[in-house]
């Protein structure tokens, strides 16, 4: 299985993930080959008020307190994709959030 996360037109990463787990909210948190752990989270952006994705890598997947990467992307730009059984399926953002 792949993910995909897209800003726009440029790619964030595309990767094989070796676990995954989607929840209600939308958020979504995966394990890659190389052992990174990727945790996203939507919500809205105190600094500017838009709905943001909070996209966090971690280097050890034991160790959740520190990500070693954060990028903050703003929501109307940002697209999930599964691919499963050879095409990309989207998964779809939530929040009351993201009609602002």
């Amino acid at each position: 299985m792949k993910i995909k996360i897209t800003q726009g037109k440029e790619v964030v990463i595309e990767t094989e993930v070796t676990s995954l787990n989607i929840y209600e909210d939308g958020c979504v948190e995966f394990q890659v080959p190389d052992n990174c752990y990727y945790i996203t989270t939507q919500g809205i952006d105190q600094d500017n008020g838009e709905g943001t994705l909070w996209f966090e890598k971690f280097k050890n997947p034991e160790d959740l307190d520190e990500p070693t990467e954060i990028k903050k992307i703003p929501l109307r730009d940002v697209k999930i994709d599964l691919m499963l059984n050879s095409k990309w399926e989207e998964i779809p953002l939530r929040g009351s959030f993201l009609k602002k």
